[in-house]
């Protein structure tokens, strides 16, 4: 059975696999659309619907929030800043699993829906707070209900043959998203939905921790999984970028698209690396530091070689990556500068 990674490659999508985050899935649809390319694989759902931009938060000021002072990340959740949480559990319905979610950010949290080990579709649990947003080119095609509530089938792209994505409200106030790909039916994400279970938001944990952070960037997005294809990872954005995130869904497409430069951190595992044990080394824009004890290789890419220096010389690992009682929950794994504050 093929990966959802392979049906994006046949799609000729330039975007990344299904399980990268919201935001390089957004710059994926966004040159989806400039190029009108109506090609409808999976990839065209995640292409199209993650092209809704950035939802609008309740209770927003106008101005900007001020800049919060660099000191050293606390022990437990500060109230008055946003935090990156696990806003769904694993659970199963029939042959399918959905996973613990893989990616957290300012705007909710996504899952993985797997049948025998295959990714088939995802989950995205938006945050209680995230309100009415636009969902590109897409239209209504039919009407349903998940629990009493109203939820409808929204085709993607124009056609008949567009891909489709059941859109539901799970609480007050509060919309999820399931993408199905080829291989789920309607009637089996209709049952990922009714399955769901609201639960409060969990500490989403993430294997290495970041402890110094040029104090112009936010977090705004975090990979929690290793293993894969793609690394375990963090992302920032300056704090015009970051604030504009939760103002204006415009501004997020391709990185030309947006204001303000970005840093994204990752770790591998890496027993063996070209690189120097424990220092830094950088070519053009990306920059990296392999720990040998560790077996780990820590990468950042960004628009500053002194910002990726500065960072990598404060990465350090979870004492034991195949224990995740050892990692961090990742408001933590930051400098409190690097989080947004709510208002």
């Amino acid at each position: 059975m093929r990966q959802l990674s392979d049906l994006l490659r046949e799609a000729k999508v330039e975007g990344p696999p299904l399980r990268y985050d919201v935001d390089d899935v957004v710059a994926a649809g966004r040159s989806r659309r400039r190029r009108r390319n109506s090609g409808w694989a999976l990839a065209a759902v995640v292409a199209v619907a993650a092209s809704i931009g950035v939802p609008q938060i309740l209770a927003r000021p106008q101005t900007r929030p001020s800049i919060l002072p660099a000191v050293p990340s606390p022990t437990a959740a500060t109230p008055d800043l946003l935090s990156l949480s696990a806003l769904s559990q694993p659970y199963t319905v029939g042959d399918l699993r959905i996973e613990r979610p893989d990616t957290v950010g300012l705007d909710g949290s996504m899952a993985e829906i797997r049948r025998s080990g295959t990714e088939v579709g995802r989950l995205w649990i938006l945050r209680p707070e995230i309100i009415k947003f636009p969902w590109g080119t897409g239209t209504t095609v039919d009407t349903a209900t998940i629990n009493g509530r109203p939820a409808k089938w929204v085709r993607a792209t124009s056609g008949d043959d567009g891909p489709e994505y059941l859109q539901w409200e799970y609480a007050d106030g509060a919309t999820a998203v399931v993408w199905p790909g080829r291989e789920l039916s309607r009637a089996q994400a209709q049952a990922v939905a009714e399955a769901f279970v609201p639960a409060p938001a969990q500490p989403a944990l993430i294997g290495f921790r970041v402890d110094d952070l040029p104090g112009d960037y936010r977090l705004i997005t975090a990979g929690t999984v290793i293993g894969r294809v793609e690394p375990m990872r963090l992302t920032f954005l300056t704090s015009q970028a970051a604030e504009a995130r939760l103002r204006d869904a415009q501004v997020f497409g391709s990185a030309t698209e947006r204001p303000g430069k970005s840093i994204t951190v990752s770790l591998t595992r890496a027993g063996e690396s070209k690189y120097p044990d424990g220092k830094v080394r950088c070519a053009d824009l990306d920059c990296y530091r392999w720990d040998k004890s560790a077996g780990v290789l820590f990468k950042a890419h960004g628009d500053s070689v002194a910002d990726l220096r500065q960072v990598l010389g404060s990465v350090s690992p979870a004492a034991d990556l195949d224990d995740r009682g050892t990692w961090f929950p990742v408001d933590d794994a930051v400098p409190v500068s690097a989080r947004l504050p709510r208002r």
